[in-house]
């Protein structure tokens, strides 16, 4: 298409240049009117041509990676979906039609549950002080999330797909019932991160960090 529209811009250019040269007596007498000829030949050739350049172009193919805070790109090799905040352990849920993310970022934390199918986010559950650990007991009906700066492992009923939380337990002795009243200056001296439960679902391994 290029090639054919050149030529063709070529012998209009080279008609014009003949019309030019029969009055070139009078183009002598008048140097401007020449030079107006010439642009005008030269936008004629160029608006005939860049129509041939826009139709053989390629647009970009869009850019669907993930830019990470750093400024380099994450090509995932599958695919990708918007969940919460620093998800920093995820696990399959019983029968394997969701999957369970432990948020632990600074602006979220917390649980949130994932469903496979429709590859949307169907619950969260906030949680303060989540790191790292969180584990299924054999029987499926039982869900443990760690607590981190709580220095206690939350314990969650898993019923239809759905988590719901029951209750907590300390790891350190003389402390409040309930770790979210834990104050904010008080450090933690356990600090549960990575959690496994027995075989038999009588013991619950946590890591301390």
């Amino acid at each position: 298409m290029i090639l054919i529209r050149l030529r063709k811009t070529l012998e209009l250019g080279t008609a014009l240049g003949a019309r030019a040269g029969q009055g070139a007596s009078t183009s002598r007498l008048d140097p401007v009117g020449e030079q107006v000829k010439r642009i005008a030949v030269a936008l004629l050739l160029l608006s005939l041509a860049l129509p041939g350049l826009r139709a053989t172009a390629q647009a970009p193919p869009s850019d669907t990676r993930v830019r990470l805070p750093t400024g380099l790109f994450l090509d995932t090799a599958g695919t990708s979906l918007d969940v919460g905040n620093m998800p920093l352990k995820m696990i399959p849920a019983p029968g394997g039609r969701r999957l369970v993310l432990l948020l632990s970022g600074w602006r979220e934390q917390g649980l949130q549950v994932v469903d496979r199918d429709s590859k949307q986010v169907v619950q969260t559950l906030p949680q303060g002080s989540a790191f790292l650990g969180v584990a299924f007991s054999p029987d499926g009906k039982s869900l443990y999330a760690s607590g981190g700066n709580d220095d206690a492992v939350y314990c969650y009923a898993w019923e239809d797909g759905q988590a719901r939380k029951v209750g907590s337990f300390p790891l350190v002795e003389k402390k409040a019932e309930n770790p979210a009243e834990k104050k904010p200056d008080q450090e933690a001296t356990r600090y549960p991160a990575g959690l496994a439960v027995s075989a038999d679902g009588k013991r619950l391994y946590v890591a301390e960090n």
